[in-house]
């Protein structure tokens, strides 16, 4: 049970969002202090209004700051290639903490307040932050670290023609790489199999059959590709948990 989790109101975590936009012609640095602050004050509206506390025992990372309990991540499975995988829905909520998933990758369930910015990463992410990005029609390519370079550019030629795709790496990954969309998975080798395209006609941004909010903003000032995913997440989080 999750005690640091309570639904928040998408018009409070959308509404400092909107007003970003205007930054992006400043640069990007000073563009993301300002997207940042806007977002913070934002945070500091929801924490009050929806009471969201951190966990009071169990603590994970004490030292770190981490008021969250410990979780049980399932360990990857291969998965058939080629073969799409349908997850039944789980509950969903916005939650602070880490979430006891039910596949590794997850591809639906309760996620962080703040969805993970698309875009192709180096390093790892947060599935809490991606299960969000997914809520809004984003397609998540994870892929084994160890790939051959070329498989990893082909990959990231491909997010970049859309602004719902992110991929990061995932250490453990069963197969060489799961391609993951609201209640929906599939495993291949190479990212220019035809079922990845077919999966993206059905799954990609706002033509998702599945996604809650599909087509929703993937932009997000958590985050910043290539290799800073985690770029915005402490003082999001500390803004949240401090309410």
């Amino acid at each position: 049970m999750h005690r640091c989790s309570s639904v928040v109101d998408a018009a409070l975590i959308q509404e400092p969002f909107e007003e970003s936009i205007a930054w992006r012609s400043m640069g990007r640095r000073s563009c993301r202090v300002r997207v940042l602050i806007g977002w913070l004050v934002g945070l500091a509206v929801i924490s009050a209004s929806c009471g969201l506390t951190p966990a009071e025992d169990d603590l994970q990372g004490t030292e770190s700051g981490d008021p969250c309990p410990t979780v049980e991540r399932p360990a990857p499975v291969a998965l058939e290639l080629g073969v799409v995988v349908e997850y039944e829905a789980t509950a969903v909520a916005h939650v602070l903490c880490d979430v006891e998933y039910s596949t590794s990758p997850p591809t639906s369930g309760s996620h962080f307040p703040v969805w993970q910015a698309c875009g192709f990463y180096t390093e790892p992410v947060r599935d809490e932050t991606v299960v969000h990005s997914m809520e809004h029609g984003a397609i998540w390519i994870a892929y084994d670290p160890n790939l051959p370079s070329a498989a990893i550019e082909a990959i990231a030629v491909l997010v970049a023609t859309d602004g719902h795709y992110v991929a990061a790496p995932y250490p453990g990954l069963a197969n060489p790489i799961v391609v993951s969309a609201w209640q929906r998975q599939v495993a291949v080798e190479d990212i220019s199999a035809p079922v990845v395209a077919r999966f993206a006609e059905a799954q990609l941004g706002r033509v998702s059959e599945t996604a809650p909010e599909a087509g929703a903003s993937c932009e997000s000032p958590l985050g910043v590709a290539p290799s800073e995913p985690d770029a915005g997440y402490r003082q999001i989080f500390d803004q949240l948990a401090a309410g």
